[in-house]
């Protein structure tokens, strides 16, 4: 029989996950199951940096990560759009460019915005061994952030998994990531303040 140690890790962990599930329901905080006024969201300080963000460590790496599933979050005081991989979080480079173009192709990215907001994983895939997607963005991902006006995917291909994020003018942003001990699960957090 499988004893699962109920310590301060595992509780730790159930709460981190019941945090990002509330997250992932999309919800904008309006509505509380007893109809009372929800309690203000917590405002998150940007200070102004708009610089590159990379996390590399490739040494340690045996494969690419998978993406798994994606949320977008409206989180008041910025956007959120957290990326979930297995079995490991890939490195990642964040910037803003000039023009977003897809990959292979070289086209330029039909998405709207004035500023773009490009974010590399690598070595990452979002489909699995037989070429099947197993992760795309719908239509609307986008549709409740006000900070950012559209997110599309630019690449899946050798390794290098890149998504756009289309904002009406360039704004602070940050990057996080978050490890669930339990299940190989590892999210990529990008919050960009909304202005």
């Amino acid at each position: 029989m499988l004893r699962v140690p109920f310590g301060p890790v595992l509780i730790a962990t159930v709460i981190a996950v019941a945090a990002i599930g509330i997250a992932a329901c999309g919800g904008d905080g309006s509505d509380t199951l007893d109809g009372s006024t929800p309690a203000p969201r917590p405002t998150i300080a940007f200070n102004g940096d708009t610089e590159p963000k990379d996390r590399i460590t490739r040494g340690d790496r045996t494969g690419p990560a998978t993406l798994e599933s994606a949320t977008a979050t409206d989180a008041g005081s910025h956007s959120s759009v957290s990326f979930v991989f297995t079995p490991l979080v890939p490195d990642y480079n964040v910037q803003y460019v000039d023009e977003p173009i897809a990959c292979g192709s070289g086209e330029p990215l039909d998405i709207g915005g004035a500023a773009f907001l490009q974010v590399r994983f690598t070595p990452a895939i979002a489909h699995d061994d037989l070429g099947e997607t197993t992760f795309s963005l719908p239509d609307d991902f986008s549709a409740n952030l006000p900070a950012i006006l559209e997110i599309q995917q630019s690449c899946d291909f050798e390794g290098e998994l890149t998504f756009v994020f289309g904002l009406d003018e360039q704004a602070d942003f940050r990057v996080n990531y978050l490890t669930a001990p339990i299940g190989n699960v590892e999210t990529i957090v990008i919050d960009v303040e909304t202005r």
